[in-house]
């Protein structure tokens, strides 16, 4: 069951419009995933944090991009601030690491799988030029991508977080590299 329900919502994310042509240039870049939406707003999903920001960034006059991060289908207008997705570019990306994980092992299969997601996140940086990247949780290839291009990435963290915490505590500090980390 879960198999087939992780399989329809991926197909459902495919058939979304990709987001290439709905970028524009912004002041600041929010990022968010589905599931940061728990909340429906004039039949719109809504992101109590992350479109909450957008509104602040909105009244104090900034332009604002929204992107919904892979694999999400809340996007467009079915989403607060219309979100766009890039799914079918990070997709193919997914499949071919899993793939090369038979041949070249986890380890380089996953360096190749961020190598390629940088590419991608590059691409929609200097489309938007954004001079500010907020997220909850933001990709590590998309903290990775800012860095030389000088746009601080801001993780908006919720909930109690304490040194035992899975990500925040142990992953963050012991594994991942100070280039893939956010900026604050």
């Amino acid at each position: 069951m879960k198999i087939m329900s992780l399989v329809k919502k991926v197909w459902r994310s495919m058939r979304l419009k990709s987001g290439w042509a709905s970028i524009t240039s912004c002041d600041v870049l929010v990022v968010r995933h589905d599931a940061d939406c728990g909340f429906s707003f004039n039949s719109a999903a809504y992101s109590p944090i992350i479109d909450s920001i957008v509104e602040y960034c909105r009244l104090k006059n900034k332009s604002v991009q929204s992107i919904a991060t892979p694999f999400s289908s809340l996007t467009g207008r079915l989403a607060f601030n219309n979100p766009v997705a890039f799914n079918r570019s990070f997709l193919i990306i997914a499949i071919m690491s899993k793939l090369l994980t038979v041949f070249v092992g986890r380890e380089r299969s996953v360096d190749w799988r961020i190598a390629k997601e940088c590419i991608i996140w590059r691409k929609i940086l200097k489309r938007v030029k954004p001079s500010l990247i907020i997220g909850i949780q933001p990709a590590l290839s998309l903290c990775r991508s800012s860095k030389p291009l000088g746009i601080p990435v801001y993780d908006i963290q919720h909930g109690v977080i304490t040194a035992e915490h899975w990500w925040y505590g142990k992953q963050l500090k012991d594994i991942v590299a100070a280039t893939d980390l956010p900026s604050g």
